[in-house]
């Protein structure tokens, strides 16, 4: 004889119900992970923005200082101890900076200008 199934099969409230329950989990999950991605972007913005402007401040400032030292004239130069090649370009010694900068910085990275100004220090004595 054949054996009956005692298992009821489910109404079609309950398939919808069951469906709408996984559908809502499935939504859940792309929303949580859509979340973490662009928190994950916009830490990474911040971070490389934030470092990006202070590299740029540091430039800013080493051009600032670089301006002030060229309204030194000889006299003045040699009062605070300061000599000066007569046969080097200040303009080439600038250059020799900008060429230094965006490799003292690495990526996005943030450069001292005392330490710009002490590397180079020795080229203007």
């Amino acid at each position: 004889m054949s054996e009956k199934d005692n298992s009821v099969p489910p109404l079609s409230f309950e398939i919808e119900r069951q469906a709408r329950i996984k559908r809502s989990l499935v939504i859940q999950s792309c929303v949580r992970g859509t979340m973490r991605a662009f928190a994950e972007w916009f830490r990474t913005f911040v971070l490389r923005s934030t470092q990006l402007a202070r590299g740029l401040a540091a430039q800013r400032h080493i051009y600032s200082d670089i301006r002030e030292f060229q309204q030194f004239d000889d006299r003045m130069l040699a009062d605070i101890g300061v000599t000066i090649d007569k046969g080097a370009q200040f303009d080439g010694q600038i250059a020799a900076v900008n060429a230094q900068i965006p490799r003292d910085m690495g990526h996005w990275g943030f450069v001292s200008s005392a330490r710009l100004c002490r590397s180079h220090g020795a080229n203007m004595q």
